[in-house]
């Protein structure tokens, strides 16, 4: 993964084939230092899981009182974000909590739409303590979270409606447009 995009890239100054899935890597976010520090900061903490540690605004943040059901992802091959650690939001959070083990790793396990032959998922209704326990009790299925996820959000909604005719009064609708005109060439 490494070695070769060093050879191509850096010794032979080649520019990098595209990749949809990598193609935000182009899109720096001039990230202030300030903001920077704090999430490394927060990387090497991890206050969320200990009541009180992180602080916003003054007042510490108890991810346990929060009630409302959850849906968490994991992704089976993460090197950023290993799924075993995605897990323990099943123990953190005070609501529900549906965790789904998705196939691939740390991006196209999220980007996996409907119609992949090759996706597949795990998800199981009881949360043991180990991220192990649970996946030897999860059911593997063929097809993408997504699908899963659509369920589960339809649980938990009312009824389908129509939306307003016109999102913003006075705007019209298209790609640009809600800008105010400011993307030329941008339907609008």
């Amino acid at each position: 993964m490494i070695w070769n995009n060093w050879v191509n890239n850096y010794l032979l100054g080649k520019k990098p084939p595209a990749f949809d899935l990598l193609f935000w890597n182009a899109d720096s976010m001039n990230m202030p230092a300030a903001a920077h520090r704090d999430l490394v900061q927060f990387g090497l903490d991890n206050p969320l899981p200990h009541a009180g540690r992180m602080r916003v605004l003054g007042s510490g943040i108890d991810v346990s009182k929060i009630t409302v059901d959850a849906y968490a992802v994991g992704a089976e091959t993460d090197h950023l974000t290993p799924w075993q650690h995605c897990y323990r939001t099943v123990s953190m959070l005070g609501g529900k909590t549906r965790f789904v083990l998705s196939s691939s790793g740390h991006i196209a396990a999220i980007i996996n739409p409907p119609g992949n032959p090759r996706a597949r998922y795990h998800v199981a209704e009881e949360h043991p303590q180990s991220a192990e326990e649970w996946l030897l009790g999860a059911t593997q299925k063929a097809g993408t979270w997504w699908e899963d996820w659509d369920r589960w959000l339809a649980e938990r909604s009312g009824a389908r409606q129509e939306g307003p005719a016109q999102a913003w009064p006075g705007r019209p609708h298209g790609a640009g447009t809600r800008a105010g005109g400011v993307c030329a060439g941008a339907g609008g």
